[in-house]
């Protein structure tokens, strides 16, 4: 079943992380293109879009405040050092599918990491300062 805002990482045997975004519009959403809708999820939602909210003084702890996980979680995910493997893919998900309803469209981009990030006791080795250079954004 596609175009299902869910996480699943049993697929393939599992053993990954992963990371959602969906973006639509009642406009013309089909002739976007996937590689720049993947391009705007990795680089302004999950890195952009999530960095302010990891707070500087979390960079070098093992175990950061996770009260806020939900704001910076993605972001982790996408700079940890221990991911090995990202593959990505967007689908089209019209307003018939159960993402989307009348006159809603649009598209859901998953990402999947291994080795999977965001693991407890690990951060501090995996979730570096940046390095200060001018952020990338997507169009």
């Amino acid at each position: 079943k596609t175009c299902v805002f869910k996480h699943d990482t049993s697929i393939g045997g599992g053993g990954y992380g992963q990371n959602l975004a969906q973006s639509g519009s009642s406009g013309d959403e089909k002739s976007r293109s996937p590689a720049d809708l993947s391009a705007l999820a990795i680089s302004n939602q999950w890195y952009n879009g999530e960095l302010p909210e990891f707070d500087p003084s979390m960079y070098g702890q093992n175990d950061p405040d996770m009260s806020n996980f939900s704001a910076w979680g993605h972001f982790s995910q996408v700079v940890w050092k221990g991911t090995k493997a990202v593959g990505c893919a967007t689908q089209y998900c019209d307003s018939n599918s159960e993402m989307f309803s009348a006159p809603f469209s649009g598209w859901y981009t998953v990402c999947n990491y291994g080795n999977p990030g965001n693991v407890g006791g690990q951060y501090a080795a995996n979730v570096l300062k940046p390095l200060g250079q001018a952020l990338v954004k997507a169009n």
